[in-house]
C-alpha cells in the first residue's frame, strides 16, 4: 500500500499539463464507451492528438503510429456507431436500429490472437532494427493488439474488453519505465473500466 502512495506522489509529481489533460479526455472516453454513448469518440479523438505528441517525442514510435490509427478510427466509430441496422430494426423505433452489442466465435479469437501476434514480433523486430526503438517488442504488442481492439470497439464486439485488459496490464509496465506514471495509474483504472464495460455490454447482449 505504501508503494503504492509513492507511485500516485511521483505520477503528481511528474505529470504535465498536457497529460493531465490527456488522462481526463482518455477517462471520458471509455466511461462514455462503456455507456455506449457515441460522444466517447470524439473525447478519444482529442485525447489521442495530445498523446501523439507525448510519445513521439518519448521515442515510442509504434506508440505513435498507433494514435494516427486511433484519430482515424475515432472518426469511423463515430459514423459505424450511428449507422443504422436495419436488421435489428424493431417496432418502428430508431435506438433499435443502432449497432447492438454482437459476440465472436472462439476460432475467430484463436485466429486474432495467432495473427496479432505473429505481427507484433514482426513490428517489434523493424522497430528495435531500423529505429532502435524503446521496448520495441512490448510497444509493437500493445500497438498491434490495440488496433485490433479498437476495431472491435467500433463493430461493439463484447470481447474487446477482455482484448483492452490484457492490454492495459502490459501497458503500465510499459509506461512506467518510460516515467509516464500518470498515464500507469490511468491504465490502473481503464482495467477496472474494462471489466465494467464488459459486463455492461454482456448486460446488454442478454437483453437482445
Amino acid at each position: 500500500m505504501e508503494h503504492f502512495f509513492q507511485l500516485i506522489l511521483m505520477a503528481i509529481k511528474a505529470m504535465t499539463i498536457l497529460e493531465v489533460l490527456a488522462v481526463m479526455l482518455a477517462i471520458a472516453y471509455i466511461v462514455l464507451a462503456v455507456k455506449e454513448n457515441i460522444w466517447c469518440w470524439v473525447a478519444g479523438f482529442c485525447s489521442t492528438l495530445i498523446y501523439l505528441y507525448l510519445f513521439f517525442n518519448s521515442q515510442l514510435y509504434s506508440e505513435s503510429l498507433l494514435q494516427i490509427f486511433y484519430l482515424a478510427m475515432s472518426v469511423y466509430g463515430w459514423v459505424s456507431w450511428q449507422r443504422i441496422d436495419h436488421s435489428n430494426f424493431q417496432h418502428g423505433k430508431q435506438n433499435h436500429a443502432r449497432k447492438i452489442v454482437r459476440q465472436l466465435p472462439l476460432s475467430m479469437h484463436i485466429k486474432i490472437i495467432l495473427i496479432g501476434s505473429l505481427s507484433a514480433l514482426l513490428l517489434g523486430s523493424l522497430m528495435q532494427y531500423f529505429f532502435h526503438a524503446a521496448l520495441a517488442y512490448i510497444d509493437a504488442a500493445t500497438t498491434i493488439f490495440a488496433i485490433i481492439s479498437t476495431y472491435l470497439v467500433t463493430q461493439k464486439i463484447i470481447e474487446n474488453w477482455l482484448y483492452w485488459i490484457a492490454i492495459d496490464a502490459l501497458s503500465i509496465y510499459m509506461y512506467i519505465v518510460k516515467g509516464f506514471y500518470l498515464t500507469s495509474l490511468l491504465f490502473g483504472l481503464y482495467i477496472v473500466l474494462s471489466i465494467t464495460g464488459y459486463y455492461a455490454w454482456k448486460k446488454h447482449l442478454r437483453s437482445i
